[in-house]
C-alpha cells in the first residue's frame, strides 16, 4: 500500500530538532514510528524515487540544516528504503542547500533511463538564494548540476507534471518562494 511519511523537523517553540520519522497508513488510519533519521535535520524536503536497485521505491531526504540558528546548510542526502525500513546515506549534493524544492522526474537525456531526484533553488550556507539545480541518479548514485532556474527561489515547492508546450514530456515545476 501507499503510506505518508513525516520526516524530521523540530518539535516546538524552542526549536528542538528531531530524528523522528512517522508513517501514516491510510488503509488502517494509524500512525507508526519507523527507523529514525541518522542525523537530526530540518528545513529539508523529501520525494520518492527508485532505490538504487531500481526495483523498490525509496524516500530521498535532501539537504536542510542541522543547526537551529538559521545559518548553514548541509549537502547530505539520505535514502529510506521502505522495503527494509533502513536509512542509507547517498552521495552528497554538489551545493549544500536548505529550504529547496525536490521532485522526482525522468533523468536528463544524458543520464540513465530511470527516474531521478531533482533539487532546485533554496538557500546556500550563507543564506543566499540559489537559482541552481542538480539531479541525483539512483542508478549511478551521483549528483550532477543541471541548468539553473531563471531566478533564484527559496522556501519553494517543486513538483512534476506534463510540460506546458510538450505534454509528452515531464517537466519539473518550481513555485512559491
Amino acid at each position: 500500500g501507499q503510506c505518508v511519511y513525516v520526516i524530521g523537523g523540530d518539535t516546538g517553540a524552542t526549536i528542538v530538532l528531531t530524528t523522528v520519522v512517522a508513517e501514516y497508513n491510510p488503509a488502517t488510519n494509524t500512525w507508526t514510528t519507523v527507523a529514525p533519521l541518522p542525523t537530526a535535520t530540518w528545513r529539508a524536503p523529501a520525494t520518492t524515487a527508485p532505490c538504487p536497485n531500481l526495483t523498490d521505491t525509496c524516500i530521498y531526504y535532501v539537504g536542510g540544516q542541522t543547526t537551529t540558528n538559521g545559518t548553514g546548510a548541509v549537502a547530505t542526502a539520505e535514502m529510506f528504503d521502505t522495503t527494509t525500513g533502513t536509512w542509507t546515506a547517498t552521495a552528497g549534493l554538489v551545493t549544500p542547500r536548505w529550504r529547496e524544492g525536490v521532485a522526482a522526474a525522468p533523468c536528463p537525456p544524458t543520464a540513465t533511463d530511470t527516474t531521478c531526484v531533482y533539487a532546485v533553488g533554496g538557500l546556500n550556507a550563507a543564506s543566499v538564494i540559489l537559482a541552481s539545480a542538480e539531479v541525483f541518479d539512483p542508478a549511478t548514485a551521483k549528483w550532477t548540476v543541471v541548468a539553473s532556474m531563471p531566478v533564484g527561489q527559496a522556501n519553494l515547492a517543486a513538483s512534476t507534471a506534463p510540460c506546458e508546450l510538450n505534454i509528452a514530456q515531464t517537466c519539473v515545476y518550481a513555485y512559491g518562494g
